[in-house]
Order: C-alpha cells, then structure tokens, then sequence
C-alpha cells in the first residue's frame, strides 16, 4: 500500500491555517495577558498615586498642625527671652483668639516650667488656666457656639501614662502623640495631639505648645478618598492605631484586634511601603492593597496610607477585552481559512513549474547573481519578477551590511577601547572613595571619643564645683566653730585665773590653819609641863594636852600637805593659763588661715564655674563637629555606593561590547558567504551585527548613563572637599 503523500495544496492550506490559529490564539492569550498586566500595573501605579496623594495631604495637615504650634512656641519663646513683660491674662487672650479663629483644631494648650514664666506662680494658685501651684497650664477648647473655653492641665495631663508633656521634655523635639480618648467639656472625644518644646536663648527647657486634633476630621478626610466604585483607603498611626476607615466603630482600636490577616498585620507593625493582595474585611472580596508612609515633621513618626482596590474591579475591563478578541479571532480565522484556500488553488498548480529553475538558482548556495529567466506572463511571470526582484533587493541589502560591518567593526573596537579606559578609572575611583570611606570613619570614631571625653569633662567639672562649694560652706561652717572655740578659751582662761586666785587665799587659809597648830603645839607643851608639875592631878590634863599636841601634828602635817598641793595646784594652774593663751593665739592663726582658705575656695568656685561653662561650649562644638562628620560621611558612602555600581555597569559594558566583538566576526563570516556584485574586501573581523543594531544602541546609551554617573561622582567629590574644609580644626 502506497503511502499517503500530501499534495501542494494540502500543504499550503493546512499548515498555514494551523498557523494563523494558532497566531490567533498566541495574539489573543498575549493581548489578554498584557492587558491584565497593565490593568495591574495601572491598579498599582493608581493605588501608589493616590495612597502618595493622600499621605502628602495627610503629611500636610498634621505638619501645618506643627507649624502652627512652632509658631506660638516661638512666641511664647521671645516674651520670655526679650522680657517682653507680656501678662497671663494677654498669654490667656492670645490662645483664646487662636483657638476661635482656628475651626480645624479641637484645641491648643501650653504648660510652662515651674516659675520660668516670669516667675511668681505662688500669686497665682488656683487662677483660671493654673494649678494648685500657680504654674501657667491653660487649656482652651471651643464650646458650642465656637467660643473659648478654658480649662488647667492637671497633674495627671503633664506626668500620666501619655505623658506628652514629659516626651517632648525629655527627647528636645516634637513630638505626635499616638491616638486616645479625652474627655473634653464631657464628651469622650478620639484625639491625637502635636506637642512642641520650648526652650529659652540659654537652650534651657521652659515648657510646651501643643495642638489637639480630633479624628472625627482625620476620617473624614479619608473616607472622601474614593478609587474606582468600591475602592477605599485607610489611615493608621505609627503604633499601629487605626486613625480613618469605612468601618467607623473600629477607629482608634489597635490593628492586632481588628485584622485577622496575620501578614498585613505585620507589614503594619514594620511600618514600611509595600504591596500585597489580601482579602478585605470590608469588601469581603480580593483587593490589591499599597501601603504608603507619611512622616511628619521631625519628629520621627510615620503615619501609614493603606489604599484598597477590589481585584473584580481591576479584571472587569479586561475580561470584556479578551472576550470580544475571541470573537473576532474565530470570525476572523474563519475568513482566512478561506481566502487561503482561494489563493491555494490559484498558486499551487504553477509553482511545480519553477521548481527546477529555483534548484539551479539554488545550487550556488548564496550566489546572489543568479536570476530566473522568465516571460511575463501570469502568475509564474509575475512571481519570477518579482523574486528577481526580491533577489536585486537582497543583494543591495548584503552588499551595505559588508560595507556598514566595516564602520561597526571599527566602531565595535573604539567603544571597547575606550569602555576599558573608563572602567579602569572607575577602579581607580572605587579605590579612592573607600579609602575615603575609611577615613571618614576613622574620624567619625575620634570625633565620637571627643564629644565621650568632653561630656566626662563637664561631669568632672561639675562635680568639682560641687565638692568646691561644698568645701567653702564647711569653711564658713569651721570659721564660726573657731569663733566660738575662741570665746570658750577665754572664758576657760579667765576661769582659770580666778581659781589661781582661790587657791591663792586657800594658801593664806592654810598658812594661818598651820599658825594656829604650832601654837596649838606650843600651848600642847605648856599644858604637859604644868602638867607635869601638877603631878598625879594633873595626869588627865596631860593626857589631854599629848591628844591636843598630836592634833596639832596632825594639823601641821594636814597643812603642810594642802599647802603642797596648793602650790602643785598653782604650778598647773599657771601651765594652764599659759596654754590657754597659747590656744588663744594659734585658734586667732586658725580663724585668720579659715578666712584665708574660704577665700580661696570661693575663687576656685567662680574658676571652676567658668571652666565649666567653657567646657559645656566646648561639648556642644564637639557635639555639632561629629553630626557634621556623620553627614559627611553619609554623603562620602553614597559617593562610594555610586562609584562601585558605576565600576560595575563598566565592567558588564566591557564584556557586552566583547561579545559585540565576537558577533560582528560571525557576522562577517556569514556576509563573507554571499557572491555579489561589486563586493568590497572580504571582512575579516566584523565585530558589529546589522547597521543601526540595538546592542550599539544600548551601549552608547549606556556610555551616557556612565558619563551622568562620573559627573555626579565629581560633583560628590566637590561636596565633601568643600564640607570638610568648615570642620572645625
């Protein structure tokens, strides 16, 4: 049995009607897919835009918020630093006025230090606007009728849990607090508050601005944002509190309780921009959602804009695109099955009669000099012709790709020549930039040790004039001591004489005591005598005058030793008097040496003092030399990030244009195939592809965007030259 053998016909029309389904079905799958990718990418590019739209209002409304709190710090600020001799009650009017005329603001407060509003808060204790102690606390909201209403901060306000008065202290700068319930006027009221510091001309903490924002305004705002027909934004605070959304009741709840989707919580809580489908508690349905931050002021905080964009929303368009394509790809291949059978029948039945002319054609294998003779006539004349036609065309077309593959390869060579010059200065310039890199760093480190020794300084400074003052107090404290000492020994020396005066008339006493007992002695012997001379009567009156005369030794023994011991007692009596006026005269050295010594420590003190104020201004210069390190550092690092991606995109440009090298030899060698007339020499390297080739294209581009990159990196260059000559030396 003969196998089935496909005849010109059959070969035309089916091969070709295969191919143009298929063409249709590939077009149609393409469009339908390239639609639904730019209907996504517009979804995304919409979603971003507006979430960046929205940011920036909801940027500028809170910074304008801060603005305006800035400006009444800065007013309250100069009355205290000029002594503008401004009172409480005109402060009172000032806030009062703001806050009328100010319809956006819930309200506006100020809480100054203790006494540092021109001093004297105990005058003012319980005063509208004041606490207990006087200190200078208004709070001014708006009733009903928008008057001024005023209320004090309370204690709990300046140092509770939300403690705006004492973040903005501590921190030195502004500061958003996260979003809370007040009661205000007896309304519970869902705020968020934008608190400025103030500090006088000395850089001392005198207090704070604040301005009250209610959310109501926020969600407002938000809820106005209106994305296709069901798509809607939100707005979260920078913890995560939910500020504006279409689900009201869950305003100023945290998102860990509201979404259950655990991966869109935490993109959140990174508070970053990004992009992802989830499914919407809103909607109920798929959304793409674009998360864009909004920082505001200086102050640190970013609040984030969440766009939502239903996905039914997105596809709707484009899935009436890809139907109606359908349509017409299956009308339109039912049209060109048909005009290819027509045109089939009709050029099938002479082509067999070419076949041998286009073999010998043929055989030359690219002889592009070769022509089919024909007669014209009919459809094989005409396809003759116009193949000859075709074949002159070609020629011309190989004949300017030798002669342009000359000019690519040249070009081809100098590109390359020059894309290794300018990579081997960018490793040149890498190289220089990390040293710079380096050193910049090892500056940074010395400046930070500077301002770490200059802050040990000043604690060291401090502590001496504390120990110093300290010291001249006890001086003053001694020096009374001394005085009173000094009275004392006075008082012990007069006491003193005085008893060397008693003692004196004790020895007088004693003297006439031992008087008396010699006579008492002396009349002792006469009564033994006459005694003795009485004979037996007398015996008792003897015995009478021996106890009498023993009396008298004992008298006289007595006498002669308190007269000894007055006389030691006198001794030590004058030692003592002169030891005390010794103790008088060296406590008058010690008094007049205290004087001295509390003099000089007074001078330490004020030489301390000022010591401390220089080094307090040699700190904060040492503080502003490392900022300004670190910002040239920052600027010296893009520098460094710049060159290495420029020595990078050299280094693939080096090796795209080395491959352009080989391509424009294989090209040459494919040209180097045809015969043709008027041939110029055969090319031995063609280091291009065809004329106008997209790689030489690219590649000048390319060497562009290079030449963009090395101006910018002088520019850098020029940059840090120039901030690093204002460092201080």
């Amino acid at each position: 049995m003969r196998p089935f053998k496909w005849n010109v016909y059959q070969k035309l029309l089916l091969p070709i009607s295969l191919v143009i389904l298929i063409a249709i079905i590939s077009i149609s799958s393409i469009i339908g897919f390239e639609a639904r990718r730019i209907a996504v990418s517009d979804a995304h590019v919409i979603a971003e835009q507006v979430g960046r739209r929205y940011a920036i209002d909801v940027k500028a409304q809170l910074e304008g918020a801060l603005n305006e709190a800035h400006a009444l710090a800065r007013f309250f600020e100069s009355t205290v630093d000029y002594k503008i001799g401004i009172t409480r009650y005109e402060a009172n009017r000032v806030l009062k006025d703001y806050i009328e005329s100010s319809r956006k603001y819930l309200g506006v407060f100020v809480a100054f230090e203790p006494n540092l509003f021109y001093g004297n808060d105990a005058s003012y204790a319980f005063y509208p606007g004041h606490d207990e102690t006087g200190r200078f606390v208004p709070y001014w909201t708006r009733d009903e009728d928008g008057r001024g209403v005023l209320q004090p901060v309370t204690q709990n306000d300046l140092d509770g849990s939300e403690a705006y008065y004492l973040k903005p202290k501590n921190s030195g700068r502004e500061v958003i607090l996260e979003p809370r319930k007040a009661t205000i006027q007896g309304r519970d009221v869902l705020i968020t508050s934008l608190v400025v510091p103030m500090f006088n001309s000395n850089g001392q903490f005198i207090g704070v601005v604040g301005i009250d924002i209610s959310l109501k305004e926020m969600n407002r705002l938000v809820n106005e944002i209106k994305i296709f027909d069901e798509g809607y934004a939100e707005l979260f605070s920078g913890q995560g509190i939910l500020v504006g959304s279409r689900m009201p009741e869950h305003v100023g709840a945290s998102i860990d309780s509201i979404y259950s989707d655990h991966d869109y919580v935490t993109q959140l809580r990174q508070g970053k921009n990004f992009l992802m489908r989830r499914r919407s508690e809103v909607l109920n349905r798929s959304v793409l959602t674009h998360v864009v931050q909004a920082y505001i002021g200086r102050s640190g905080s970013a609040w984030l804009v969440a766009v939502h964009i239903p996905e039914n929303e997105i596809y709707a368009a484009v899935n009436g695109l890809i139907l109606k394509i359908a349509i017409t790809g299956i009308v339109a291949l039912a049209g060109m099955i048909f005009i290819v059978h027509l045109t089939a029948s009709k050029t099938t039945r002479p082509i067999t009669k070419m076949v041998e002319m286009m073999k010998t054609m043929a055989q030359g294998e690219g002889d592009l000099t070769q022509r089919i003779e024909f007669r014209p006539s009919g459809e094989i004349g005409d396809l003759a012709f116009w193949f000859n036609t075709f074949v002159d065309k070609l020629h011309h077309i190989v004949l300017k790709v030798k002669q342009n593959s000359l000019l690519v390869s040249e070009a081809s060579v100098t590109l390359n020549g020059t894309l290794k010059q300018l990579s081997e200065g960018a490793h040149a310039q890498t190289r220089e930039t990390d040293h710079m890199v380096q050193t910049m760093e090892l500056v940074t480190m010395g400046n930070e040790a500077n301002v770490k020794s200059a802050v040990e300084t000043e604690q060291v400074a401090q502590r001496a004039t504390s120990k110093a003052t300290h010291g001249s107090e006890m001086m003053a404290t001694n020096h009374v001591v001394i005085d009173t000492i000094v009275e004392k020994a006075k008082t012990t020396g007069s006491t003193i004489q005085s008893l060397y005066r008693q003692v004196d008339e004790i020895g007088d006493i004693a003297h006439v005591i031992d008087e008396i007992a010699s006579k008492t002695n002396l009349l002792a012997l006469n009564a033994a005598i006459e005694a003795a001379r009485a004979g037996e009567n007398g015996r008792g009156f003897a015995i009478v005058a021996d106890e009498v005369k023993k009396l008298a030794n004992s008298t006289a023994d007595a006498t002669s030793h308190i007269e000894t011991m007055i006389s030691d007692i006198k001794n030590q009596a004058e030692e003592a008097s002169e030891s005390m006026k010794h103790v008088e005269t060296m406590l008058a050295k010690g008094r007049q040496t205290t004087l001295d010594t509390e003099d000089v420590l007074n001078d330490i003190v004020q030489s301390v003092s000022q010591e401390l104020e220089r080094i307090c201004e040699i700190t904060a210069a040492s503080k502003e030399q490392n900022n300004l390190s670190k910002t040239i550092s920052g600027h010296i690092q893009k520098v460094d990030v710049i060159a290495h991606c420029t020595q990078t995109e050299l280094d693939r440009m080096v090796g795209i244009a080395d491959d352009l090298l080989v391509q424009s030899s294989e090209l040459g060698r494919l040209v180097n195939r045809f015969t043709l007339l008027g041939d110029p020499s055969p090319i031995n390297q063609a280091p291009g592809i065809l004329t106008q080739s997209d790689s030489v294209l690219s590649a000048s581009h390319k060497y562009k965007i290079t030449q963009d990159a090395v101006r910018k990196n002088n520019f850098l260059t020029k940059l840090w030259v120039g901030q690093r000559d204002k460092l201080p030396a």
